[in-house]
């Protein structure tokens, strides 16, 4: 959908000037009216049109990729963080908790509403970029097939997101790394794929790693109100959302391969598609039974089958906090979906799965400040002798995820030969997904 570089396309006839250039050099008895009618003529002006855009991006600038990675990199940051700070935030609704009706913003399904209207909005970009003509819209059948993927992804988010609740988002974030290992099982039992010996070490380090960082979130102290069974129940829950997710890239890989749906599509039709079960999941979700004891604290439980969503929109009235780190995560998701896709096309695949490793760094120092630089015990995280072991996994994390794409070598293996080397891409703040990548 952007253009593609033709190889061996000479410099001297790239681009516009190019183009028009070759299409002047007239005979000495032909007309100048006659040689503009013709070279303004539809057959004529697709190439050149063509030649226009390749010409721009040869000249894309090196900083621009940089500029990209760094969009990426703090975005996908702030997916987390703000999602974080969002269900701690307390305001006055509805709905009353302990005895009090200010409350913290426990609503992972108005985060996943929040999330896919974000995703909504790659269609724009999708329809932007192949306006003219030059990409296919996707078939009546194809757009039904999007809903499986749209489910996948809803679920996957609601899971984790009722994870998040009750763990850290450091922890949270490098538990998500447990994608690799169900990804490595699908791949197997359902794309029928060979992994190779460097590729089960790989696993098991990954294994190992979210093995470390689990131990190390259960026993750390200022973890702020989680008493340890609901950090337990909040990390298998994160891992449960890997499973999904993991399922969700076969499905996705396969769409993009066989159906031939572009990322910017099978987003924003995921995001569309979301929006439309709420139409359903909305009452639903405020029929269930809610608090029986509203003189004490909610059982967090509550938020994988009940939501007021008049109580939200109660509490975003009364509070601009709130109403900020929304428009934050909202902002974040979007952005990271259109910088993730320009990391992939002005660097490369392998540049963009570095960077998801790095964002894992980047929400824990982000954790960090917010509790020493900014003194938000309730936001931030605080350094303890557990943040040993939480660093000793993360290592050993970024290693396992960098040797299972052939991107570093383990000594005890073979070299992987280089077409064994996977491109794939780890998912968004979002969604974290939709493009077997992403999402959140």
């Amino acid at each position: 959908h952007f253009g593609a570089r033709q190889a061996g396309h000479p410099a001297g006839t790239s681009g516009c000037n190019g183009g028009l250039a070759a299409m002047t050099q007239q005979k000495p008895d032909q007309k100048p009216e006659i040689a503009l009618r013709e070279s303004t003529s539809p057959s004529r002006l697709e190439p050149l049109v063509a030649q226009a855009v390749q010409a721009a991006e040869s000249r894309s600038p090196q900083w621009l990729g940089v500029a990209w990675g760094g969009a990426m990199l703090l975005t996908g940051t702030f997916c987390t963080i703000s999602a974080k700070i969002m269900f701690e935030t307390k305001a006055e609704g509805l709905e009353e908790c302990g005895g009090s009706m200010y409350c913290k913003f426990n609503k992972p399904w108005f985060s996943v509403i929040v999330m896919k209207c974000a995703m909504t909005c790659c269609l724009l970009l999708h329809y932007a970029a192949s306006r003219g003509g030059n990409g296919p819209g996707a078939s009546a059948g194809t757009l039904l097939k999007i809903s499986l993927p749209s489910f996948l992804d809803l679920l996957n988010v609601l899971i984790s997101n009722v994870g998040l609740l009750w763990v850290s988002p450091s922890i949270y974030q490098m538990t998500r790394g447990s994608v690799v290992i169900f990804s490595a099982i699908l791949s197997v039992q359902l794309l029928r794929r060979r992994l190779f010996c460097y590729q089960y070490w790989a696993v098991a380090l990954v294994t190992m790693a979210v093995v470390l960082v689990g131990i190390a979130g259960v026993l750390a102290t200022g973890a702020g109100s989680s008493t340890v069974t609901q950090i337990i129940v909040g990390l298998l829950l994160i891992l449960l959302s890997q499973v999904v997710l993991a399922y969700q890239i076969v499905v996705e890989e396969r769409m993009m391969t066989e159906d031939h749906v572009t990322p910017f599509q099978l987003a924003g039709y995921e995001g569309l598609w979301g929006l439309l079960f709420f139409v359903v999941l909305t009452p639903s979700l405020m029929l269930t039974p809610g608090n029986p004891s509203p003189d004490r604290p909610p059982n967090p439980m509550l938020a994988i089958y009940h939501e007021d969503f008049l109580d939200s929109l109660a509490k975003l009235s009364h509070s601009g906090k709130l109403v900020l780190w929304c428009a934050v995560y909202f902002v974040a998701i979007a952005s990271y979906n259109v910088s993730g896709q320009a990391v992939t096309k002005h660097l490369s695949a392998v540049l963009r799965s570095i960077l998801e490793a790095c964002r894992t760094l980047g929400v824990w120092l982000a954790e960090l400040l917010l509790f020493y630089a900014f003194g938000s015990r309730a936001d931030g995280e605080a350094w303890t002798v557990w943040s040993w072991v939480e660093l000793a996994g993360f290592m050993i994390l970024v290693y396992g995820t960098m040797s299972y794409k052939g991107l570093v070598p383990i000594p005890c293996a073979p070299k992987p030969p280089a077409a064994a080397i996977d491109e794939g891409i780890p998912r968004a703040c979002s969604s974290p997904s939709a493009t077997g990548s992403w999402i959140a």
